[in-house]
């Protein structure tokens, strides 16, 4: 039969055990998620840049549009 020592010495160590799993566990997790943070931000800048350049080419094409000299000058082509 197990003594009282036995059991206490062996649910310390494994409290201590749980204790740095759980560590080992919350720093990978810390570190995915900045990483994960670092790569939305640079997603966002992307994102951003292709935005501003599909709308500045939009708007190149409409200016080539209306200097068309057929251009409906009275329809709106922003739509």
């Amino acid at each position: 039969m197990a003594k009282i020592e036995d059991i206490d010495s062996w649910f310390a160590e494994f409290k201590e055990e749980m204790f740095n799993l759980f560590n080992n566990f919350s720093e990978e997790l810390t570190k995915r998620l900045q990483q994960t943070y670092a790569d939305v931000m640079k997603l966002n800048e992307k994102l951003d840049r292709f935005s501003e350049e599909t709308n500045r080419q939009h708007e190149e094409m409409r200016q080539e549009i209306l200097s068309l000299p057929n251009s409906p000058k009275g329809i709106s082509i922003d739509e």
